[in-house]
């Protein structure tokens, strides 16, 4: 595993975005529409805290941020790719966060199968990246659990990030920066 320490600013950064970006999600998080399996998200689990809410916010964005600095990019806080309209890295991948160290790698419907899922846990200020999976292989029947109509990978089953870029997916133009 690969293990990151965010900055003060970086944390400061990630706690404005991630308060705004639940606060875009107001109307989910009130209970404001249908839940299905597809879109359980942690809602339910969190009973009603919406600070709790905004710290998963928090969380994701700062997943986010350490695989970009894992890959030699620069995340941009003016741009907030939420409700899957485009990836969260590069132009193909998709950055899972889960806070439990042994935790495992969950891969929704709505995920696109095109698209290479990448593992991060932990919480602030300290994450790790876990391991990578191509999303077409993550939605194989080995993997899909009776869970929220999900595929759940763990960790085991992750190839290691540093085999990411030797890959034919970390040699996709669009996916890294060329080093």
């Amino acid at each position: 595993m690969t293990k990151y320490r965010l900055t003060a600013e970086q944390q400061f950064k990630i706690a404005e975005w991630g308060t705004r970006r639940a606060q875009r999600y107001w109307a989910q998080f009130d209970h404001q529409f249908e839940f299905t399996d597809e879109h359980h998200h942690d809602w339910k689990r969190l009973k009603g805290n919406f600070f709790e809410f905004t710290a998963v916010q928090m969380d994701a964005i700062a997943a986010e941020i350490v695989v970009h600095q894992y890959l030699g990019m620069e995340y941009d806080y003016s741009i907030d790719n939420t409700l899957k309209r485009g990836a969260d890295v590069g132009a193909n991948i998709e950055v899972k966060h889960t806070r439990w160290k042994d935790g495992q790698l969950i891969v929704k419907p709505r995920d696109r199968a095109s698209d290479i899922a990448i593992l991060v846990t932990g919480s602030c200020p300290v994450y790790e990246i876990a391991g990578w999976i191509p999303i077409s292989i993550a939605k194989t029947d080995r993997y899909k659990s009776d869970r929220f109509n999900s595929w759940w990978v763990g960790q085991i089953h992750l190839r290691p990030i540093d085999t990411f870029r030797r890959s034919i997916y970390g040699e996709h133009k669009n996916s890294v920066p060329n080093m």
